[in-house]
């Protein structure tokens, strides 16, 4: 796996992003005669995702590539895809971008460096946060601890 590329991805929407990207790009290469790069560079200003855009640059050192190397760069993001093991971390709300950065970096220094977060949102847990691998399931949300400790709660709250 290109890690240096997979470092580069936050996380699975936007992989899946860049993949569409890249593969309209791809598309128009094959439909076009595009040799000057003034007609390439406005065409990734239609197709191709800016923050994908400012990747390939930085990697690559220019986004203006023959269609092999592109397509290279295709199947990359295409392997990343296929390798990496997916965590979906589910919020009441959405989370800054710094946030998802730290939960990130956390997982992958705790885990395994090809670990993707996918986030979702689901304001009926209330707050906290709900963990899921393909193997495990962890439940850290408002609306399950209040569930599991209900009867708990009522029975102190009587006593009290």
């Amino acid at each position: 796996m290109d890690y240096k590329l997979f470092s580069q991805i936050s996380d699975y929407e936007e992989l899946d992003i860049f993949i569409m990207s890249l593969s309209l790009y791809l598309e128009d290469l094959d439909n076009f005669s595009l040799s000057k790069k003034e007609n390439i560079e406005g065409n990734f200003s239609i197709n191709m995702n800016p923050i994908l855009k400012g990747i390939i640059s930085n990697l690559y050192g220019d986004i203006f590539m023959d269609k092999n190397k592109m397509k290279s760069v295709y199947d990359s993001f295409e392997e990343i895809k296929k390798n990496v093991k997916i965590v979906d971390l589910t919020f009441n709300s959405d989370i800054d971008n710094f946030i998802k950065i730290k939960v990130k970096d956390f997982f992958q220094s705790k885990i395994d460096k090809d670990i993707i977060i996918r986030y979702k949102i689901n304001p009926d847990i209330g707050g906290g946060i709900v963990i899921q691998t393909p193997s495990s399931f962890f439940d850290f949300s408002f609306d399950y601890v209040l569930k599991t400790n209900l009867d708990k709660i009522i029975n102190i709250m009587k006593n009290d």
